[in-house]
């Protein structure tokens, strides 16, 4: 592959799924790399803002920050202690008020979903109402096309 079609999103690998491969460092290097630079300088990624196209524009309808756990069926049963946890500690710092704030400057809902590693089991919480949803796999695709635009008023 050449410089220039390198550059060229219509060269670039593609996924199975039809996403863009990655090329270059790895995300975890640079965020490690970036989050050291200090002197108030700070940084959030954020992992999911949801959209749909309308008369041919992007327009926001989730932000969603994802965390991830290793399904132990003996510990199935602590799974509503574990979410609230995982809240909790999302919650303590800046991270949670980045993730609203940009919600809130893209006109949209911020969720926090705990996910199965295995991709069969999500807990998503509706971060304004504190609103738990679970979801099986189809479940929270069916969830995720359904996302539309919100009221302004529903802001």
């Amino acid at each position: 592959m050449k410089l220039d079609e390198w550059a060229d999103s219509r060269w670039r690998p593609r996924e199975a799924t039809g996403g863009k491969s990655a090329i270059g460092v790895g995300g975890d290097d640079y965020s490690n790399w970036r989050r050291g630079f200090g002197s108030g300088c700070s940084v959030q990624d954020l992992d999911y803002v949801e959209y749909r196209f309308e008369r041919g524009e992007p327009v926001v309808v989730a932000v969603i920050e994802v965390t991830f756990y290793d399904d132990v069926p003996a510990m199935r049963h602590l799974l509503p202690k574990y979410r609230e946890c995982a809240l909790a500690r999302f919650s303590s710092d800046s991270q949670r008020k980045i993730v609203e704030h940009s919600a809130r400057l893209l006109r949209a809902p911020a969720y926090f979903a705990v996910i199965r590693k295995d991709l069969e089991w999500f807990m998503v919480n509706r971060l304004d109402r504190n609103e738990w949803r679970e979801f099986d796999r189809g479940q929270y695709r069916d969830w995720i096309m359904g996302l539309r635009p919100p009221a302004p008023e529903a802001l």
